[in-house]
């Protein structure tokens, strides 16, 4: 799915940050600085997340993300990056189920 940019005039400017990147070889994070732009108004949310459209503002054309930011203000971080690896490694045991061809 690839949303536009909402046609804002000015584009808006990008806040500066950075992009974590997991890496189930080496089991290891790749760091990115990145600009992005979060819209303010959640487009969904879940029990314990607020969904929010993000743009990568770095290269030459917007790209879409998913921002899930957390309801609870005192959430550790360390929550976001455990989530990742853990639907990372789901991810890789279902495609490997998958290869079995299992009766749907």
């Amino acid at each position: 799915l690839h949303l536009p940019l909402k046609s804002i005039y000015p584009r808006p400017s990008g806040e500066k940050s950075t992009k974590f990147e997991f890496d189930p070889v080496s089991n290891s994070w790749i760091q990115t600085p990145i600009s992005i732009y979060i819209e303010p108004k959640p487009f969904a949310q879940g029990a314990l997340r607020r969904a929010h459209r993000m743009w990568d503002l770095t290269g030459g054309t917007p790209e879409h993300y998913v921002a899930k930011i957390s309801k609870n203000p005192d959430e550790n971080a360390e929550r976001y990056f455990t989530d990742v690896q853990m639907q990372l490694f789901a991810r890789a045991w279902a495609e490997k189920y998958n290869l079995l061809g299992p009766p749907k």
